[in-house]
C-alpha cells in the first residue's frame, strides 16, 4: 500500500491494528474515532541519547599557614610538602580538579566555606591539612597521598612497576593435558 496523506496513514494504522487483534478475543478493530486527527504518525528516526556526562570530584586542599605551597622555602625543607605539591600537579595535569588553599594566602577560600570555617572553629589551624571532596571532609591532619588524590579526583591509577623490574602476569587455568607436568600433577 503506498501512503499519500494522513487519510492513507489512519487506514494503514487501522488495518494493521485490526489484522493484529482480530485473534485476540479481548480487543476489538479500530474505528476512525479513536485516531485523533491531529495525530502525527509519520516515521521520524529513533532518539538518540546523549552520552552521560560524568561527574570529576571537587578536591579542595585546604592548608595551614604557610610562607610557601612548596615546602622549599628557609632551610628546613619539608619533603611532605615537597612530595604533595608534586603530586597535585601530575593530578591536575591528568585533568583533575584539585585545588589547595593556603591559610596565609588565600584566608577568603576559608572564611567563605561554612564546613571549613566549622573545622577551624572547632579544630583549629592546628587540625590543618583539610581535604573536602564535593564538600565533604574526607581527611584531616595529613596531607593525602596521590593514589588517595587520585581517588578522591576519581582518576584511575596504574601502580607504577619499578625500573628494571618484570611484571609477571597470572596464567590462566589449564587442563592436566594442557599443563607442562602432565597429568599426575608433578614435573
Amino acid at each position: 500500500m503506498t501512503i499519500h496523506d494522513d487519510t492513507d496513514i489512519r487506514t494503514a494504522v487501522r488495518e494493521r491494528y485490526a489484522a493484529a487483534t482480530t485473534s485476540a478475543s479481548c480487543c476489538s478493530p479500530l474505528d476512525s474515532a479513536q485516531i485523533p486527527v491531529g495525530l502525527d504518525l509519520r516515521a521520524t528516526k529513533p532518539r538518540t541519547t546523549a552520552p552521560k556526562e560524568t561527574h570529576m570530584p571537587v578536591v579542595r586542599v585546604y592548608e595551614p599557614a604557610l610562607c610557601c605551597n612548596t615546602g622549599v622555602c628557609g632551610e628546613d625543607v619539608d619533603q611532605s610538602l615537597v612530595t604533595f605539591t608534586a603530586d597535585l600537579t601530575a593530578l591536575a595535569d591528568q585533568g583533575a580538579d584539585i585545588t589547595r588553599h593556603n591559610l596565609a594566602n588565600d584566608p577568603m577560600a576559608f572564611a567563605s566555606n561554612e564546613s571549613v570555617r566549622a573545622f577551624l572553629n572547632v579544630a583549629g589551624s592546628e587540625g590543618l591539612p583539610l581535604t573536602t571532596v564535593d564538600g565533604v571532609t574526607v581527611m584531616t591532619g595529613a596531607y593525602p597521598r596521590r593514589d588517595q588524590l587520585a581517588r578522591f579526583a576519581g582518576l584511575q591509577t596504574e601502580v607504577p612497576v619499578p625500573v628494571g623490574a618484570t611484571l609477571l602476569q597470572v596464567a590462566d587455568e589449564t587442563s592436566d593435558a594442557d599443563s607442562a607436568c602432565g597429568p599426575s600433577g608433578c614435573c
